[in-house]
């Protein structure tokens, strides 16, 4: 479910797609050339791995008007010069 200040991120989803360290993510819509910065942190918490969206998330939150309960879907695109990741909406 979206989340406007932090998105996490499944666990098992992380850990078949994603780095394992912290690094800015580039996300876009389908079908849109606009793209939104994220920070992807990767860390513990309590005992336990996670996987969150961070500081850019917002931006893209509120630039697509999207809430609380809407659901992102991600989906890893493989392009020259790095990885992106695309968040459909409707």
């Amino acid at each position: 479910m979206c989340n406007e200040q932090n998105q996490y991120i499944e666990q098992g989803y992380a850990d078949c797609h994603l780095p394992r360290e912290d690094q800015i993510m580039r996300l876009r819509l389908p079908g849109k050339n606009d793209t939104w910065k994220a920070k992807l942190y990767v860390g513990d918490k309590v005992n336990g791995k996670f996987n969150a969206l961070r500081r850019g998330w917002k931006k893209l939150v509120k630039d697509n008007k999207l809430q609380e309960g809407d659901m992102c879907l991600f989906e890893l695109l493989k392009k020259r010069g790095g990885a992106h990741h695309e968040c459909p909406h409707n």
